[in-house]
């Protein structure tokens, strides 16, 4: 790509070696400043290494300014925004974008061992990636004052984003809630959300969002190494479902078909043109959380259609709204924990206990599903009562079972009664709830076992952002642009990928790569000459 054909002059520094040095800055250098790329190039490697690797020429160094001229050519070539449209039709940006994409794609994908067998499954989620530039918002127009000042003029503090309203907001809306004006550094990145810390102290971030495939095993297999499969990096504010489509077709033409999907409630509260029904299409079930606008019941012919799935519409109405606990897992208790530490992991796991019987109790009023979801979305239910699951006076079947079910106490007539208590079965079509249908139903212990898959990929993010590991925060990198932003943070993730592999063969014993599988122990080197010599070894030096 960079020299088409092989035709000009090479450059100093080779672009298979320029990567390389990327990977191993990521992962030993705490940061992947070019002047951190430069040191490890100039200063970490034998001069005979260098020498070989055309780092050294004529037994002159490498200079910064080589370094940063073999990025800045990278994103010559594959710039798609900004001063990179000018004089290019929509075809050519297009094309500049998803070669950009198929670099990121590749460089993840060769840092997948090939003997780890591949399932189908994954864990998608998005992680807000600061831009090493600070975020403005553009003046208003003249004349006109800001629109969270008063009449005056005066500021007035802006309204934060919360649950309710975080879905509406818009760009413009989002830079308001900072001071600063005037255009950044950074031409590519948006203000966006992010989940606040400790560390952070904020839930508002301005730079990018980084989506993640992170694979996953089969409920209650083995855990093997949480590797990231590929990345998409957007600006901070833009929606994250078409992009994740179009990534999935891309595993799918590489021969790795994805089968379930894992995501929270960023992806599941989306359009469902945009994800669900996307989804659907391409055979892929989803495991998926429910946000809080998408609980409550929706009458179908008189069946309470509730997280997706149809109810007795005798339920008791108590159950309708069942809110989950923060945490599905309470976790492990320190040792050494304090009174206070002990009383929050008590209140956790009792909060999980009360949840998990709530829905025991309110999905014995659910239908079970017999067939589907067909392509369409297509289902049939039966009546919970057929099911065995409760007593009802309109279903005398259902009077033979155990005493201990719950009774139907005032079913409908049965010649005002719902279609589905006239008959064993009800269809339910793809348009019903299409956000939030989903096998396991929603808060059961199977879903609740499926559903914790996810924090692989949640464990993926603070491992590539820990300081003990890549560290990648603010500060991690100085150059700005979606093209530099973006190939930084895909060799930062094969640093962690190949990071993982390796602390799992020393774990296990089991060698994944051989590359990967060899002593990294530091045992220090020699210089040697071209007959093999040691260079350099004159013995202590003496004073004259």
């Amino acid at each position: 790509m960079l020299r088409p054909g092989g035709v000009g002059r090479p450059r100093g520094l080779r672009i298979d070696v320029f990567l390389a040095a990327l990977v191993l800055t990521a992962g030993n250098k705490k940061s992947m400043s070019l002047t951190k790329v430069h040191e490890l190039l100039t200063k970490d490697l034998a001069r005979s290494y260098q020498t070989e690797l055309g780092i050294r020429r004529d037994d002159r160094p490498l200079t910064i300014r080589q370094v940063r001229y073999v990025l800045a050519a990278i994103e010559a070539k594959l710039g798609h925004t900004g001063k990179w449209t000018t004089d290019r039709s929509d075809a050519e940006v297009q094309a500049r974008e998803e070669l950009l994409q198929r670099v990121l794609d590749e460089l993840l994908a060769a840092s997948i061992p090939e003997s780890l067998p591949h399932y189908g499954l994954y864990a998608v989620d998005g992680s807000a990636i600061s831009s090493a530039a600070r975020g403005k918002r553009a003046a208003p127009p003249s004349g006109q004052t800001p629109s969270t000042g008063t009449k005056s003029g005066r500021r007035r503090k802006a309204t934060p984003p919360t649950s309710q309203n975080q879905e509406t907001l818009d760009d413009h809306a989002l830079a308001e809630l900072t001071d600063e004006r005037g255009r950044s550094f950074d031409p590519d990145a948006r203000w966006g959300y992010q989940t606040r810390t400790f560390d952070k102290g904020t839930n508002k971030c301005f730079g990018y969002q980084m989506v993640s495939f992170t694979r996953i095993q089969p409920v209650g297999q083995a855990t093997e190494p949480r590797l990231t499969e590929r990345i998409v990096v957007l600006p901070a504010s833009r929606k994250v479902c078409p992009p994740s489509i179009a990534t999935i077709d891309r595993l799918a033409a590489d021969g790795k078909p994805v089968k379930e999907i894992v995501v929270d409630r960023g992806f599941s509260y989306g359009d469902a043109d945009e994800w669900a029904r996307p989804l659907r299409a391409r055979g892929i079930e989803q495991v998926l959380d429910l946000h809080e606008k998408d609980q409550g019941v929706r009458d179908l012919d008189g069946v309470k259609i509730i997280a997706g799935t149809p109810h007795c519409p005798s339920m008791p109405d108590d159950l309708v709204k069942i809110l989950r606990p923060a945490k599905l897992d309470p976790g492990r208790l320190r040792a050494g924990a304090d009174k206070f530490e002990q009383a929050e992991h008590t209140r956790r796991i009792d909060e999980l206990v009360e949840f998990r019987r709530r829905i025991a109790e309110r999905q014995q009023y659910a239908f079970r599903r017999v067939a589907g979801p067909s392509p369409e979305g297509k289902e049939r239910y039966e009546c919970p009562a057929q099911a065995g699951k409760v007593i009802c006076a309109s279903c005398p079947v259902s009077q033979f079972l155990p005493k201990d079910r719950p009774t139907i106490s005032d079913p409908p007539a049965l010649e005002s009664a719902p279609t589905a208590c006239k008959q064993r079965t009800i269809t339910i079509t793809g348009d019903v709830t299409p956000k939030v249908r989903q096998r396991h139903y929603w808060g059961s212990d199977d879903w609740i076992r499926s559903m914790g898959r996810r924090s692989s990929v949640e464990g993926t993010f603070g491992n590539l952002k820990s300081a003990k590991t890549e560290n990648v925060r603010r500060g991690w990198i100085n150059v700005v642009g979606i093209v530099k932003t973006s190939l930084m943070l895909a060799l930062a993730q094969v640093a962690a990928n190949m990071r993982l592999v390796a602390s799992w063969t020393r774990r296990t014993g089991e060698i994944l790569e051989p590359t990967l599988g060899l002593n990294d122990d530091d045992f220090g080197f020699e210089e040697l000459g071209p007959d093999g010599t040691i260079v350099g070894n004159a013995g202590p030096p003496t004073h004259t």
